[in-house]
């Protein structure tokens, strides 16, 4: 059988586990051979850190499935012309619809969006094939919250976070991955080393949410527990003016209504009309947003319910 992604997958998914590094506890060489039991192989000399290129492959791998789900209809595009029997044609076309036009000594750039009427699509573009694998990627995950149930805290399209109670017999616990392959689950605190966990967790809304990780001492080089936080605010920048702003304490004070809103310092760059770019500073304010759920404050402990609830 020949499959659609093979060959795509084998090619960004093996720069991934290489520049991902080695993960705890285990061993390059160990590592290696898993991944050949699985079809994809990797070089050992070549698994080193690197975040700048594990960026790039997980973006390679993760953009094909929006692509070929790519909205085609009121799509920007251009095109420069260079006679006015062009210019005329694409002005007059019932198919487009010209947003501006710009006349340069011997061609002009033509800006434009397709109409319902367009015939044109964007290349490699089926949403067939999209919303097929984007659905059982999303069947994996209800798989998973259905056996959580209500210890989940957080879901997102390929995570879950869940509350753990090591004396609970036979509470169910997902099988994790000890090398990230793909498909598998791994354990996101691990990075922080050994006997890490989330103590305190906390979200203002959907990819906006702190972790508190607490690292015990464990030898003689680890005299003192270590604590750190995860921080994620999808449409701000996490930087040096940012990161007093957007934290776990001002996430809380959010979520139990202390502060209505957050000033984030925010740089936005655009696109001039006659080319070059703005450079434009403002401020952006982050809010709670949960408007799917009931939220309820019950014995010092919030829990969500779906709408119509009665309990």
């Amino acid at each position: 059988m020949e499959y659609l992604f093979k060959d795509f997958i084998k090619t960004f998914f093996v720069a991934k586990a290489e520049c991902g590094g080695i993960p705890p506890n285990t061993d390059v060489n160990e590592m290696a051979d898993y991944f050949l039991s699985k079809g994809i192989q990797i070089d050992p000399s070549k698994v080193h850190y690197n975040s700048s290129k594990y960026f790039l492959s997980k973006q390679f791998l993760n953009c094909l499935w929006g692509r070929v789900s790519l909205r085609t209809l009121g799509k920007p595009k251009h095109v420069l012309v260079k006679t006015m029997f062009e210019l005329w044609s694409y002005i007059n076309s019932p198919e487009i619809e010209v947003k501006s036009v710009i006349c340069g000594t011997d061609r002009a750039l033509v800006k434009y969006i397709d109409t319902k009427e367009s015939t044109a699509r964007v290349g490699l573009t089926n949403c067939v094939v999209g919303g097929h694998i984007t659905s059982l990627a999303r069947l994996k995950l209800y798989e998973l919250i259905e056996k959580l149930g209500d210890r989940i805290c957080y879901v997102d399209t390929d995570s879950v976070l869940f509350k753990c109670n090591s004396t609970i017999v036979n509470q169910y616990m997902p099988t994790l991955s000890k090398y990230n392959f793909l498909g598998e689950l791994s354990c996101e605190l691990s990075k922080f080393g050994f006997g890490s966990y989330a103590s305190a967790f906390i979200s203002t809304g959907p990819k906006c949410y702190s972790l508190k990780v607490v690292t015990p001492a464990s030898d003689e080089n680890n005299h003192e527990e270590k604590i750190n936080y995860v921080v994620k605010s999808k449409g701000f920048s996490l930087n040096k003016k940012t990161e007093p702003l957007l934290n776990f304490e001002s996430y809380k004070s959010l979520v139990t209504g202390e502060t209505d809103s957050l000033e984030i310092p925010t740089t936005r760059f655009s696109c001039l009309e006659g080319g070059g770019i703005q450079i434009t500073n403002y401020f952006k304010n982050l809010t709670y947003t949960f408007n799917k759920r009931i939220v309820k404050l019950e014995n010092g402990v919030y829990n969500t319910y779906p709408f119509g609830y009665v309990g």
